[in-house]
């Protein structure tokens, strides 16, 4: 982190579609500021800007979300408000919004289970009109910290059902995250 309200990061993205090996699709830089707690609620509040530079066949865009997250005890629950606009694909300069959203509980230290979902809101041409579609799935998350160390490596797990319009697309999916953090 950069302060106590401003994190940002370099990153990649790397997907592997059905009968292809994986590929790195894109880097950019992202950036995240705490906005602070909405007052008697206790959701903590922030925003995060993306430029992501595709590569090869990968799509240029921006995204931009909103953030909640709210810690009671061992439940944590987290939800994204999406938007993302694709940058230089012709006939395609408009926004698509979107959610992700989890709820887990601690486990065991360092380990959290729960439920994690993503889905579509619209785009500029349809909010929330017409069949809406969606992932969802258990979720398994491990993070682990050396003593006194300032790099933490965050790992997740989940397999998740497509529902409404995204069973189109895949049955389902099976997501796997590596995060390493390293605080400066």
């Amino acid at each position: 982190g950069v302060s106590d309200n401003l994190s940002l990061a370099v990153l990649g993205k790397v997907t592997r579609g059905e009968g292809q090996g994986s590929r790195l699709r894109g880097v950019g830089i992202e950036a995240v500021y705490y906005l602070g707690q909405i007052p008697g609620l206790g959701v903590d509040v922030g925003v995060y800007g993306e430029v992501m530079k595709g590569l090869s066949d990968g799509e240029t865009a921006l995204e931009g979300k909103l953030l909640f997250a709210k810690q009671a005890g061992p439940v944590q629950a987290v939800l994204n408000l999406i938007a993302e606009r694709p940058l230089h694909v012709p006939g395609e300069g408009y926004a698509e919004y979107g959610y992700a959203g989890s709820v887990t509980v601690r486990a065991a230290k360092g380990l959290r289970v729960g439920v994690q979902a993503f889905g579509d809101l619209g785009d500029d041409h349809g909010f929330l009109k017409g069949r809406q579609g969606a992932y969802i799935g258990p979720e398994l998350r491990w993070e682990a910290r050396a003593k006194g160390s300032p790099v933490e490596l965050e790992v997740g797990v989940s397999w998740l059902k497509s529902v409404g319009a995204n069973t189109r697309e895949a049955d389902s999916q099976f997501r796997v995250t590596l995060e390493l953090e390293r605080r400066f």
